[in-house]
């Protein structure tokens, strides 16, 4: 079992199942989940991931979650993308699953895949002996340590048993509601890492004092926007709280990449566990399309530096 491993230095609350938390509780989850991810942004990714096929599991009322060992248990959750290029035919599962998080270390995975025999997407089911895994395709600065890669599937026999749910259930929507809040979580976790790096490795600008005041505003929105995303059961309410949030989150952490490129010294280019949250951080800015660019002005400044 790899779960005390995962967990074994996480605060209680973060060991729990979140599903079965009361709403303060679950504030305190995520308060947990940020400081985690504000020095070890992987660790705080996959711990995400894990408790969301979890979380999947008891809202559908799995009989695995009901077996006394069920946390012991490490999980990976992928949902559905259109890179994916499996596909279940006849009751059979072929085809790889990309990008999973923890491909390597997990002991059963839940992922989204087309169903051809019911034209459904559905959420199959399976243990990590079940498929292999490559992580030789994922090969980006940042988030090295999610091992993440690709799960390949070579004709699974795919029965009842195995299909939890379809895309768009109102089971399902337990662990949606989850994962939009952990993203921006672990977002605004990593950016206050990464903020307080600059103030120990940068000398300072004046335009770090304007970046202060953004990151208190962030601040000040991710706090309201959890206690209204947790509460609410209007869903115009809730999707408008969670695209603030994650517009804000990624603007800010864009403006601190920015920053360290126009500012940074030395230190930032160096491959030490220290400067690792630095790297991670410029993978989250791949939702906002500009990953690749701030990867070019590293190489650069990081050769310059060499």
């Amino acid at each position: 079992m790899k779960f005390k491993k995962l967990y074994s230095e996480q605060d209680d609350i973060l060991k729990s199942h979140y599903y079965h938390l009361s709403k303060d509780s679950k504030k305190e989850y995520f308060n947990g989940l940020r400081k985690l991810a504000e020095s070890n942004l992987s660790l705080a990714h996959c711990i995400q991931h894990d408790q969301a096929a979890k979380i999947t599991l008891l809202a559908t009322q799995s009989d695995l979650a009901k077996a006394d060992n069920f946390l012991d248990y490490v999980a990976s959750n992928s949902t559905y993308k259109t890179v994916d290029d499996c596909y279940i035919r006849n009751n059979k599962l072929y085809g790889s699953k990309k990008y999973v998080s923890g491909a390597t270390f997990t002991d059963y995975s839940i992922v989204y895949v087309k169903n051809e025999d019911t034209k459904t997407i559905d959420n199959v089911f399976l243990w990590n002996n079940e498929y292999s895994t490559d992580i030789s395709t994922f090969k980006p600065i940042g988030m090295e340590d999610t091992l993440t890669g690709d799960l390949v599937f070579d004709g699974i026999n795919i029965d009842s048993t195995r299909l939890i749910t379809s895309k768009g259930t109102a089971e399902i929507r337990h662990r949606e509601q989850f994962m939009d809040i952990a993203f921006p979580t672990n977002c605004i976790g990593v950016t206050f890492g990464l903020f307080e790096l600059i103030k120990n490795n940068i000398p300072h600008h004046s335009d770090l004092d304007k970046l202060y005041l953004d990151i208190c505003v962030y601040e000040k929105v991710w706090n309201n926007s959890l206690n209204t995303m947790i509460d609410s059961n209007n869903d115009t309410e809730y999707y408008n709280e969670m695209f603030l949030l994650y517009g804000l989150g990624k603007k800010t952490l864009n403006a601190l990449i920015k920053y360290i490129l126009n500012n940074g010294t030395g230190f930032f280019y160096q491959n030490t566990k220290q400067t690792q949250i630095y790297r991670d951080a410029m993978i989250y800015t791949s939702h906002m399309n500009n990953y690749q660019k701030s990867v070019t002005e590293f190489n650069r400044h990081r050769k310059n530096y060499e």
